[in-house]
């Protein structure tokens, strides 16, 4: 079998990426007439990020990556409305905490490196939480539309609420900042229904393209040293990579 390498050099690999697009595009132009609305690059990227790579998105980070410097929020709630009210998405308001940043790492391991200090880490976690619950509108996708983009519809848990929103804060960012990592991004969910039930760990997210791979954790309040000590022996056993956030 050719290498992705080797097919790169003839251009198969390029024609083949954009027939599967034309194909997906095609696919998803006939199954929005089902619903009565035509949907648009925008709302056929934010469903394809719900039902592959991450479980929710906040109204504040859809207009941050596909409406700002056009409509404002007010033609962004109008049209989700609309997309709710044919099935796409269901809207939720979720209590959240006040998070820490997401724009850098607080880690990035690879294979020959010492462990980390995880005491240091999990330290600047925790100086980095607001505990104060706000209320935050959220949107998630419906199994229509995870079975019409070939993925999957979660809602998030209670408890997750402030986790999931940060998942997707690093999705975003490697959307704006590595785009070709975010296009190989492979969400919890993904990973759950492939790896065998035995696995110690499920992370995140994987970026699979990457050689080696590279796992990403978001580190949250509640994590401890044996947790992330357990992910790290995880990825050092394979020779993969790591990124935590």
């Amino acid at each position: 079998m050719h290498s992705e390498a080797m097919i790169r050099g003839t251009g198969l690999l390029e024609c083949g990426r954009a027939y599967a697009f034309l194909m997906e595009s095609t696919k998803v132009s006939r199954l929005s007439t089902l619903s009565g609305v035509t949907l648009t690059h925008r709302d056929q990227a934010m469903l394809h990020a719900l039902t592959h790579c991450v479980k929710v998105f906040s109204i504040g980070q859809i207009h941050q990556a596909w409406w700002a410097g056009s409509q404002g929020l007010g033609d962004l709630s109008r049209r989700l409305r609309l997309l709710e009210k044919v099935g796409w998405v269901t809207r939720m308001c979720m209590a959240c905490c006040g998070s820490r940043s997401t724009g850098s790492l607080l880690i990035s391991w690879q294979p020959g490196e010492p462990e980390p200090g995880w005491g240091a880490i999990l330290q600047k976690v925790h100086q980095g939480f607001d505990r104060t619950l706000r209320s935050v509108s959220g949107i998630v996708a419906t199994p229509l539309a995870a079975n019409h983009f070939g993925g999957q519809a979660r809602y998030p848990r209670p408890s997750e609420w402030t986790h999931d929103l940060l998942v997707s804060s690093v999705y975003l960012s490697m959307q704006r900042n590595r785009p070709d990592d975010a296009m190989a991004w492979c969400g919890e969910g993904k990973l759950a229904q492939r790896w065998h039930s035995s696995e110690l760990v499920l992370p995140d997210a994987l970026i699979e393209r990457a050689l080696p791979p590279i796992v990403i954790e978001i580190v949250g309040q509640s994590y401890t040293p044996t947790k992330l000590r357990k992910m790290h022996e995880y990825c050092r056993i394979r020779g993969w990579r790591y990124e935590l956030w």
